[in-house]
């Protein structure tokens, strides 16, 4: 039995997803301790996964847009600890890796400062 695997997000997807996120933050990052709250989350994944899936026309469920937004997370905080790191270096060498437009909007989402990882 094979299963047949689903077609990568596209830039205009995950922009989207970006955009949607951020849209919808305060339901989605908010507390949801109540019943009518976690309704309201659900509905707010469920609406961003149906924008999404009207991108390109892939359906994508909510499962796959979460993971997705999970992924684009994990992947600013570390460009952008890598900026920072680049940043308060001295010495010559290759020049900073730049934060592109959703990365710069993930982080600002996010609220964190980059913390340079451990050496």
């Amino acid at each position: 039995m094979s299963t047949k695997r689903s077609q990568n997000f596209s830039k205009n997807e995950v922009a989207v997803l970006v955009n949607e996120v951020e849209r919808q933050k305060k339901v989605i990052f908010g507390r949801h301790d109540q019943g009518e709250v976690t309704n309201q989350w659900k509905r707010a994944w469920e609406e961003i996964a149906e924008t999404v899936s009207n991108v390109t026309g892939v359906r994508r469920d909510i499962q796959t847009i979460k993971k997705k937004w999970s992924d684009v997370k994990s992947l600013a905080k570390k460009k952008a600890a890598k900026c920072h790191c680049s940043a308060i270096q001295t010495g010559g060498g290759p020049p900073a890796p730049r934060l592109d437009e959703v990365d710069e909007k993930v982080v600002s989402l996010l609220g964190t400062t980059p913390v340079p990882p451990a050496t």
